[in-house]
């Protein structure tokens, strides 16, 4: 009796022992990884997220990846034989700060979550269908087209000012010329009058000495030979009198 407990006791404790055994072995598989290398600050247009860290050998790596307001990404890797793993590739991350933790996965069993680490995600750019548009370069463009739209402004401002300029300085020169010319006809009016009223002047004296000569004729008395070179001189006068006025009426 005492033999068969003895040997109910020698089984216990073996399957006690091989079941601690066991369970301490998944314990250690099943133990948290560890991210030992991630980005601080990741630009989703720009690089790939890259993150390591270490594991127990083989081990199945869950990486979760969580921000407030946004769909969680979870992400597998695994641990090769020296209990090393990695992740590196573009991951769409929102702009904000993610946090990220692994956890090791062996068939239905799970180890807990490994320190997290914050990433702040910055997007530089937008998507639009398969293009990825960076803000920078935009930024560029729309500077740049603005500062042509403004020196086309100015440009335009410049030669608008200038065509007035020059219109003003046409319509300046025109009224000038009006006046200049306004002022050479009044100046040749004015000279016409006194001529003709000098030579009316004068035309007046030469025919009323010649009238009184013309009187003594038509009364028939004859005319004296100084008379009649004195007549002969009144009408050569008055000729030349009349060219001259003539000419310089021409020449005004």
């Amino acid at each position: 009796m005492n033999k068969k407990l003895f040997l109910k006791f020698v089984f216990s404790v073996l399957f006690l022992t091989l079941t601690v055994s066991q369970n301490s072995h998944a314990v250690e598989l099943l133990s948290a990884p560890v991210i030992s290398v991630a980005p601080t600050v990741y630009y989703p247009l720009d690089e790939a997220l890259y993150l390591e860290g270490r594991a127990a050998p083989k081990n199945k790596i869950e990486l979760y990846f969580e921000k407030s307001a946004s769909q969680p990404i979870r992400i597998q890797t695994e641990a090769n034989s020296n209990g090393e793993w990695y992740i590196g590739q573009k991951l769409e991350l929102a702009s904000g700060e993610w946090t990220v933790r692994a956890r090791a996965i062996e068939g239905e069993n799970l180890s807990d979550w490994s320190n997290p680490r914050i990433i702040r995600s910055v997007v530089s750019g937008f998507v639009l269908g398969s293009l990825k548009i960076k803000y920078l370069p935009v930024f560029i463009v729309l500077l740049l087209v603005s500062l042509l739209v403004a020196a086309l402004l100015i440009y335009s401002f410049l030669r608008v000012r200038n065509i007035r300029r020059l219109e003003y300085e046409r319509e300046f020169k025109e009224k000038t010329n009006k006046l200049e010319k306004a002022l050479r006809e009044k100046d040749r009016e004015s000279a016409k009058v006194l001529i003709e009223e000098n030579f009316a002047s004068l035309r007046r004296g030469l025919m009323e000495e010649l009238g009184h000569l013309e009187i003594k004729l038509r009364e028939g008395a004859g005319l004296s030979k100084e008379e009649e070179e004195h007549r002969e001189n009144l009408l050569r006068e008055l000729r030349q009198a009349q060219e001259n006025i003539e000419q310089k009426i021409k020449n005004v």
